[in-house]
């Protein structure tokens, strides 16, 4: 606030209790002599009666206020008064957001080049509320060393089974926890979770429905880079690597996902990972 708004206020508030302090026999009229002899030498009659007592003091207090006015500096345009004095109003340091060509993205204010990833409708993730994100979940099934479509697996091969993601633009860079469900069916119908990199048996009615309790595989990323911190614009969860002895017969259905600080979680819950493991 300047210093003209601030004596703008007290003499408004000065003109309104000393006139009504004084019509109620709280101030001498010694006191406004003296506060008037400041203001222009001069002692004024005062009167009794409370509205021609305002009038006075108005006049008192108005010559006090033009005087302070009068001698305030005219400020520029660009300029503004503080502490009696006109000083430069800064100006907001001008950006320009670089122009990034088809196959690029701004990250970090600058362009990089995108991978382009053409993404199948039902891969697209979700928020648990289940609005669809912007980040899309690709299975990876690799059996006996090589890339594979098929997702019936016999328990003698060797594979490694893990979720491609490519998040959302607006995410990359963002650090995340990683998040691992599965549910097994037949011959025994039990509920996984990948807690601190061991999956172990977990019941969804433990749940209470806030993500911070949702356990996580202690897999903290960093969306969109790999393990060597290149930007890469995809990250991945693994899930399993081994043979699967023991499970033959079984289906089951992986569930995952991210939750990031704020506490948002993204999965790819309508359309989990299905295996399905024979002999």
């Amino acid at each position: 606030m300047s210093s003209l708004n601030k004596k703008l206020i007290f003499f408004v508030s000065f003109l309104s209790i000393t006139s009504i302090s004084y019509a109620n026999g709280l101030f001498s009229a010694d006191f406004f002599c003296t506060i008037a002899q400041q203001t222009n030498g001069k002692c004024p009659e005062l009167p009794t009666d409370e509205q021609s007592l305002i009038n006075v003091l108005s006049n008192l207090l108005y010559t006090e206020f033009k005087t302070v006015y009068d001698s305030l500096p005219i400020c520029a345009a660009d300029e503004k008064l503080e502490n009696n004095v006109c000083v430069k109003i800064p100006q907001p340091i001008q950006t320009t957001t670089p122009s990034c060509k088809v196959d690029e993205t701004l990250v970090d204010g600058i362009c990089r080049t995108t991978r382009i990833q053409l993404c199948e409708e039902k891969n697209w993730g979700v928020y648990l509320d289940g609005l669809r994100s912007q980040t899309c979940f690709n299975n990876v099934i690799i059996k006996n060393g090589q890339f594979s479509n098929e997702n019936i697996i016999s328990e003698k091969a060797s594979v490694e089974l893990s979720i491609q993601i490519f998040p959302d633009i607006s995410q990359i860079g963002m650090e995340a926890d990683t998040l691992l469900f599965a549910f097994r069916y037949a011959p025994n119908n039990e509920e996984w979770v990948k807690d601190r990199q061991n999956w172990r048996t977990w019941s969804l009615k433990d749940w209470r429905g806030t993500s911070s309790e949702l356990p996580s595989d202690s897999q903290r990323i960093k969306l969109g880079y790999n393990n060597s911190n290149e930007l890469t614009f995809d990250s991945f969860i693994p899930i399993f690597s081994g043979e699967l002895k023991g499970f033959a017969g079984s289906y089951f259905l992986i569930y995952a996902g991210y939750r990031l600080e704020d506490g948002s979680v993204i999965c790819n819950c309508k359309n989990p990972f299905v295996l399905h493991v024979v002999n």
